[in-house]
């Protein structure tokens, strides 16, 4: 399974993207926690203070924003998740439909044919430019509104 990022800034604009593929991996739920998890370490290693995550598995969305701590297999990554938004005031998770998701997605699909992680900075893949400036568009009609 392959897990994708994209870390944008408030106009929308791409700052990073990341794919990684996850061997041994079988649940989505859990492919989704570790990317939550991978979003995190990026954000907090870049210095990132006020961040938005957002992603599209609404189960995970919920574990990470409610008190309950009874999870399946991801159990461990969403208690980590929720111990490093606690040390980050300004970061909070938020559920976002896979439709304004479609970056990250691609990045795990590509994900699949790679052999190790690949993380970009700045400069973007070209797999996912297009993409990435659809969603942009997407960002700036929701601003202006």
């Amino acid at each position: 399974m392959g897990i994708g990022i994209v870390i944008r800034d408030e106009m929308g604009e791409a700052l990073t993207a990341c794919c990684d593929q996850k061997e041994h991996v079988q649940h989505p739920a859990t492919a989704e926690c570790m990317a939550l998890w991978k979003a995190m370490e990026i954000s907090r290693d870049l210095g990132f203070h006020r961040v938005v995550f957002e992603g599209d598995a609404q189960n995970i969305v919920r574990a990470i924003n409610e008190d309950n701590t009874d999870y399946p297999s991801y159990g461990s990554i969403i208690h980590d998740a929720k111990k490093m938004l606690q040390q980050q005031q300004g970061w909070k998770v938020q559920y976002a439909h896979r439709t304004s998701n479609e970056v990250a997605h691609k990045l795990a699909k590509q994900a699949l044919c790679l052999e190790s992680e690949f993380i970009w900075m700045d400069v973007m893949p070209t797999f996912i430019s297009d993409r990435i400036d659809m969603e942009k568009q997407c960002i700036d009609n929701i601003t202006q509104s």
